[in-house]
């Protein structure tokens, strides 16, 4: 199955207006040219070669900003294609407010069946033909709570361009995008269709909530108003402002991070990924455990032989010939 990965530099350059803590790292970058941390290298190179080696052809989509940067750090070599024309002349978007909406337009030009991967999404397995049986296929489920998600109310009072849409549910499950399979064009125009009404805010200023409605929210929405049928690779469902509760912690109420429903399939966990996103949060104030999971990152890349792509002089540290030889 073909992959896309999607770098649009464009939120690099509105730095200082992105929000979230997830961004921490980034902001604090002072270079005006653009460049990325190590550990979002490493990641996606590591993306890269893990999906090449378990399920088939990757292209990225970039700007000619982005291209210049992977050249110069090798690793065009990654990607079976490239495509630099739709990113750079993407326009009207505000990419502070709305950071993944380059992704998420990209998907438009794709027109046979294939998966959108975050470049931090980490693919160790063939995933199953089963799988891509459906018209939607995500990581999982989100049950939503905390900041990051809204009631109707909210909305109605803090959204002032577009109403929310007819029958949105705002208490159901939200997917999941930082993996997606699409085997459905309809999915794709309907999606894009919908986020591209809603990111069209103009000069209204919109809460941080925003732009997760406009990516997770309204696919959620899209899946359920057009009743496409939904496949995931774990059952596991992420509960959203959890406690991140120990079992010993149970006792006393506290929430943990992922729950099952009643009826899950077990078999669906033998399937082995790893989506970095939230250690990315944590990065920022544990650099220790940044560079461990650098090391990581690094060492696994090696051992499928991608040292090729570990030639950035800012990834020399991270080899120790020892371990890598020469």
């Amino acid at each position: 199955m073909k992959a896309i990965h999607v770098n649009w530099t464009a939120p690099f350059f509105e730095k200082h207006r992105l929000r979230g803590h997830g961004f921490s790292i980034t902001k604090n970058i002072k270079a005006d040219t653009y460049q990325l941390p190590n550990y979002q290298i490493l990641y996606t190179i590591l993306s890269a070669i893990r999906w090449k080696l378990h399920n088939g052809p990757i292209k990225l989509y970039t700007d000619s900003i982005g291209l210049s940067y992977y050249k110069q750090i090798g690793i065009c070599d990654l990607y079976d294609e490239i495509d630099t024309e739709f990113l750079d002349n993407l326009q009207n978007v505000d990419p502070a407010y709305y950071w993944t909406s380059g992704k998420i337009q990209a998907l438009q030009n794709e027109k046979e069946p294939f998966v959108f991967l975050d470049q931090d999404f980490i693919v160790r397995d063939t995933i199953p033909e089963s799988f891509y049986k459906t018209d939607i296929g995500i990581g999982h489920w989100e049950i939503p709570r905390g900041n990051y998600y809204f009631t109707k109310k909210q909305w109605e009072s803090e959204i002032k361009h577009v109403e929310i849409p007819e029958n949105y549910n705002c208490n159901a499950y939200s997917p999941n995008t930082s993996f997606v399979y699409f085997g459905s064009n309809s999915a794709v125009e309907e999606y894009v269709k919908a986020h591209t009404k809603l990111i069209n805010s103009g000069s209204n200023e919109v809460p941080e909530w925003f732009w997760l409605a406009t990516d997770q929210g309204i696919l959620g929405h899209v899946i359920r108003k057009h009743k496409y049928c939904t496949n995931t690779l774990t059952d596991r469902i992420f509960l959203a402002d959890s406690d991140y509760a120990k079992p010993e912690d149970k006792m006393f109420g506290y929430s943990a991070q992922w729950y099952y429903p009643l009826d899950f399939d077990p078999g669906k966990d033998q399937l082995k990924w790893e989506h970095v996103w939230l250690a990315k949060v944590v990065f920022a104030n544990e650099p220790e455990f940044m560079e461990r999971e650098c090391q990581r990152y690094y060492d696994e890349i090696w051992s499928l032989g991608g040292h090729m792509n570990l030639y950035y002089f800012n990834l020399n540290k991270y080899w120790n010939k020892d371990k890598h030889g020469y």
